[in-house]
């Protein structure tokens, strides 16, 4: 796992114990039609939650403790 992807990764699971809504995934298209995103570059960077979403609500259900 790529250091970007590590921190988004556990950023998104940070979210999710919270109980803080994640947002849809931006496509290039969109952000490339964003005004906002003028001059800014864009990059891809996957996240890999899915494996983990269970275990964290095991865990939780369990007695509330961290996984990692």
């Amino acid at each position: 796992m790529t250091p970007g992807s590590e921190a988004l990764s556990l950023r998104i699971m940070g979210m999710m114990e919270d109980g803080e809504a994640i947002k849809e995934a931006s496509t290039l298209d969109a952000l490339a039609d964003d005004p906002a995103m003028e001059g800014a570059a864009a990059f891809l960077v996957s996240a890999d939650v899915a494996e983990k979403v269970g275990g964290l609500r095991r865990a939780r259900a369990d007695g509330g403790d961290r996984l990692w």
